[in-house]
């Protein structure tokens, strides 16, 4: 598939490599994550929801802008269904105002329906936002609520001050003791053995969640194992009748604060569950003050009646802006076919950090 503007051909990306694609994303984000091909070949060609459907511009032999979504598996009501993530939107410095976004995403959302995926969820920044929701027809819901615990308030204020306005800085190292006791539980480094437990704790976390993701134990291994660049830590909490919560955690400086960031909560509607979640974060919070964090940080948005009050752990809502970008939630729909009772509300959907790739 391929159209024409002004010279430019816009087509499927097919090249047998990533150079240019990293030649395009070094003009604006040199140095970082998608300017690495070990990364790239993990998000767009591992996934195992799928490759990664990417249209790009070309003027010249040279590629201006690309678009792309990542396949996701999505619980929708009680149905399993395809659907997809926008990332890394992205076009020339010198090409932009020329509608190349616009165009490359309906090209893209056109490939999604012949390959039958329903719809696409995104997270755009405060730039692309605008053109999502005013030229493509996306619905915004609102942004994903997060929650911060101060753990050395006055310290924190002080180097917040003196942060110069730096929103992201490095990765601060984290060691963790590998085992430990939670009254009858125990609490443990998750991994590869561990996915017939897993499958059958995950089976029980879905149940009481109209709208969601799917985290498989073959998607936990990609997102959060497999991934180049990053270091994720995976702890579970289990009795002798299986887990009964999953925690998953990474580190980053944002303004200057030392942050440990929960990616992923996971624990059912079972009592015993929600009260081992509970104990995963006091152990968190203990590893975290002996990782000298300053602040621990989780963003959820729940939609069983079964949630954790985050409040008792001592966790506070905050202004979202006290993150690198707002976790904006929008959806498009492709096809007729999903059911969109209680689709656009926020209050139907469970989502967390680890829903977008920002983090």
């Amino acid at each position: 598939m391929a159209n024409s503007l002004e010279g430019m051909a816009m087509h499927d990306f097919n090249d047998p490599d990533f150079r240019r694609l990293i030649e395009l994303t070094n003009q604006t984000y040199s140095g970082q994550e998608i300017t690495d091909a070990n990364y790239l070949a993990w998000e767009y060609h591992r996934n195992p929801d799928g490759q990664s459907i990417i249209f790009v511009a070309e003027d010249q032999g040279k590629i201006v802008s690309q678009y792309l979504v990542l396949p996701r598996t999505y619980k929708i009501r009680d149905e399993k269904v395809k659907g997809s993530l926008s990332v890394n939107t992205l076009t020339h410095p010198n090409y932009r105002g020329k509608s190349l976004f616009p165009k490359l995403a309906e090209l893209t959302y056109a490939k999604c329906r012949e390959t039958e995926i329903a719809f696409t969820a995104g997270f755009p920044n405060p730039l692309s936002s605008p053109v999502f929701s005013g030229k493509l027809n996306f619905h915004s819901l609102g942004s994903v609520p997060f929650f911060v615990k101060p753990l050395r308030p006055f310290r924190s204020l002080r180097k917040y001050l003196n942060s110069s306005g730096t929103k992201r800085g490095k990765e601060p190292v984290l060691n963790f003791s590998d085992s430990a006791k939670a009254g009858a539980l125990k609490i443990s480094r998750f991994n590869l053995q561990d996915v017939k437990k897993y499958e059958e704790f995950h089976s029980r976390f879905l149940r009481d969640k109209m709208n969601c993701a799917e985290r498989s134990f073959d998607f936990l291994k990609w997102r959060y194992i497999d991934i180049p660049l990053r270091d994720y830590h995976l702890f579970k909490i289990e009795s002798d009748k299986g887990i009964q919560a999953i925690v998953i955690v990474r580190s980053a400086e944002l303004f200057g604060l030392k942050t440990m960031i929960i990616m992923e909560l996971l624990y059912t509607n079972d009592a015993d569950s929600k009260k081992a979640a509970g104990s995963l974060l006091s152990w968190l919070r203990n590893q975290s003050v002996s990782n000298a964090m300053d602040l621990m940080v989780i963003a959820r948005q729940h939609s069983s009646a079964g949630k954790l009050r985050l409040f008792f752990h001592g966790f506070l809502p905050v202004p979202t802006n006290f993150l690198p970008q707002p976790l904006e939630f929008i959806l498009r729909i492709h096809s007729e076919n999903v059911k969109k009772t209680g689709f656009f509300d926020m209050k139907n959907w469970y989502l967390s950090f680890g829903d977008s790739d920002v983090f």
